[in-house]
């Protein structure tokens, strides 16, 4: 069943309601997948996809669009990078750790891990050019916050930025494809000699 928006806050005008309708709950139906990494790299990345598809239909009109576009983005393209990493502690006794927001530490832990187990060549054309779209990125927002908030931790505005978003599809469509590609690469691989729950 499709939705309208419009149709939706038509409905339930009323500007002073006194009943409120429940919309976050468990859920029922739960096979365990909605809980993974790779869910919700997937749903991230699906997002954005959408998200993007639908304002090129508006391009160039609507900039303030670039704000949420850019952070959706870049926390698909760490869920991606986490997916990745959570897949490669299958092949090691000490797991690799997933925390952290900043893109070019995860692909380089990433990345020494796949070089070190032979899985990729160092200073692979592909790997190189992703991580030079890393750098960028981090140039500008190394944690996640330039385009969450319009100020830091302590309240310094950060710099106003311009976002071309033909760049931005270019750079989530290769991390995440790479990202991507290492988990399939790995689950080829298969016989994982560790399991972590």
């Amino acid at each position: 069943m499709s939705l309208n928006f419009q149709a939706i806050i038509a409905k339930h005008s009323d500007p002073f309601p006194t009943k409120m309708k429940r919309f976050i709950a468990p859920t029922k139906q739960s096979s365990g997948l909605e809980l993974s990494w790779s869910y919700y790299a997937f749903a991230y990345e699906r997002a954005f996809e959408i998200l993007v598809e639908e304002y090129a239909k508006r391009h160039p009109n609507q900039i303030y669009l670039h704000i949420p576009l850019m952070q959706t983005a870049r926390h698909s393209m760490e869920l991606a990078l986490k997916t990745a990493l959570h897949e490669c502690n299958h092949f090691t006794p000490e797991p690799l750790k997933i925390t952290g927001h900043n893109l070019l530490v995860l692909y380089d832990r990433l990345d020494d891990f796949l070089i070190g187990q032979g899985m990729i060549e160092l200073g692979d054309p592909w790997t190189k050019y992703s991580r030079n779209l890393l750098v960028h990125i981090d140039k500008f927002d190394p944690n996640g916050e330039v385009f969450r908030f319009p100020v830091d931790i302590v309240g310094f505005p950060f710099n106003a930025l311009d976002i071309d978003i033909e760049g931005l599809i270019i750079a989530h469509h290769h991390i995440t494809t790479l990202a991507d590609a290492t988990v399939t690469m790995l689950q080829d691989v298969g016989d994982y000699p560790y399991e972590f729950e």
